[in-house]
Order: C-alpha cells, then sequence, then structure tokens
C-alpha cells in the first residue's frame, strides 16, 4: 500500500499530481495549520509577460487549521478566471476544458479548502488519475511533524509513504524503519511541453493549469 500526503493548495504544480498518480491512497492533510504566504492560497500561471502569481485572500489566524479557513472576497474568483481566459484563450485546449472548468469558478465557495479540492478533483478527473484519496480531518491519526505522518501510514496500513525532497528535513526515518513503511523520495524533473505563452525558454514551476491548457489530454504523459 502506497500512500502520500499533501496539504490542498490551490491550482498545484505538476510534482503534485505525479506525487498522488504514484500511489494508491492520497491523503489531503486538511486539519493542520493553514501556512500563510505558502501555496494553499496561491500559485503561478504563465501570462505573456511572464510568470504571474494567482493569490485567493483568506481570513486566517496562526492557529487556524486549513480546513476552517475561509475565502475572504467573493468576487476574487471571477477575476481569476478573467485572467486565466485572457493568457490561455488561444491555447490549444483552452475552449475544450473551459467548459467543465468554468462552473468552479462561479460557484459561491466560502471555504478555501472546499474551492482547493474541487479544482484538483477536476484536474484528477480530466486526467483519468484513479487513486484513492481521503481527507486527514476524517481519518484516526495523532502527533505533529514526522509523527503525524507515520501516524496516518499506520492507520491506512501503508508499507510506502512517498516524499518529496523537502521530507529528509523532518521525517525521522528510524521510526518509520521499525514500523515497516519504507520512504520513497522523489525528485521530479520538469519535461518541457509547448507553451503558449513562453517568450524563449520553457517555463518550469508553474500550475497544472498552464500544462493541461497547451497538451490536454496529452498532459498524462508528462506526470
Amino acid at each position: 500500500m502506497i500512500i502520500s500526503i499533501h496539504q490542498p493548495q490551490y491550482l498545484p504544480w505538476v510534482p503534485y499530481f505525479s506525487k498522488i498518480k504514484k500511489s494508491d491512497i492520497f491523503v489531503f492533510l486538511d486539519d493542520v495549520q493553514f501556512q500563510k504566504n505558502g501555496l494553499q492560497n496561491r500559485n503561478y500561471i504563465l501570462s505573456r509577460k511572464g510568470r504571474l502569481r494567482l493569490t485567493i485572500p483568506v481570513f486566517h489566524s496562526l492557529s487556524t487549521p486549513i480546513n476552517a479557513i475561509k475565502i475572504s472576497y467573493s468576487g476574487i474568483l471571477k477575476k481569476h478566471w478573467k485572467t486565466i481566459e485572457i493568457n490561455y484563450k488561444k491555447s490549444s485546449f483552452f475552449a475544450e476544458i473551459a467548459t467543465d472548468l468554468q462552473p468552479i469558478y462561479t460557484r459561491n465557495h466560502c471555504f478555501l479548502s472546499e474551492l482547493n479540492l474541487d479544482l484538483i478533483n477536476f484536474y484528477l478527473n480530466f486526467l483519468g488519475i484513479k487513486t484513492k484519496t481521503v481527507l486527514s480531518s476524517e481519518i484516526e491519526k495523532k502527533g505533529t511533524k514526522s509523527d503525524l505522518i507515520l501516524s496516518i501510514c499506520k492507520t491506512l496500513q501503508a508499507t510506502s509513504y512517498i516524499s518529496g525532497s523537502g521530507g529528509l528535513s523532518y521525517l525521522n526515518l528510524s521510526d518509520f524503519e521499525k514500523e515497516n513503511v519504507s520512504i520513497q523520495h522523489i525528485n521530479y524533473i520538469f519535461k518541457e511541453y509547448s507553451q503558449i505563452n513562453k517568450a524563449n525558454e520553457f517555463v518550469p514551476y508553474l500550475s497544472i493549469m498552464d500544462l493541461v491548457f497547451n497538451e490536454g489530454k496529452n498532459a498524462i504523459n508528462y506526470i
């Protein structure tokens, strides 16, 4: 049983979906503390002038968990969609995808996590990724940091846990070894694809949105 775990992000980048694709179960870590200035409410698309950050303004405090974070400006989604449309309407697959994607930007989302999960699930369905997903808020676990990850692994009877390079800084590897949970470290290597808005060189580290609008269903071959 291979699992991976990550906070629900706004318009995640390609490696996020690569991790999900390689897992039997993916856990949305939705009940840990919200990270200010992180990727839970912001990410990048490619505009005609280069990388452009889209940010969802939110109400938050230091102790607020992600699933309790509220969007502070209801009109932001309409603005984001307009920006997306301006920059991607001439891409090869915008017209095909926008029909199903735009309605998400017209829904009355109150909580950030609801918006993020709607968007992530949209892309999972579009790409045909069938990995089972669960919310950490709905499963038994305890502890923080490394102990929390291991607790989730034990609850889900994981035999292997997929970790990004950042996991090396906080995971207690000996604890995982004692519980017979192996750790797979993945360093994603970006594959170049056609980008409608690039000036010269390929621009990596963008939202999955950029890949999908440019490659359509073929995007799965880059994940």
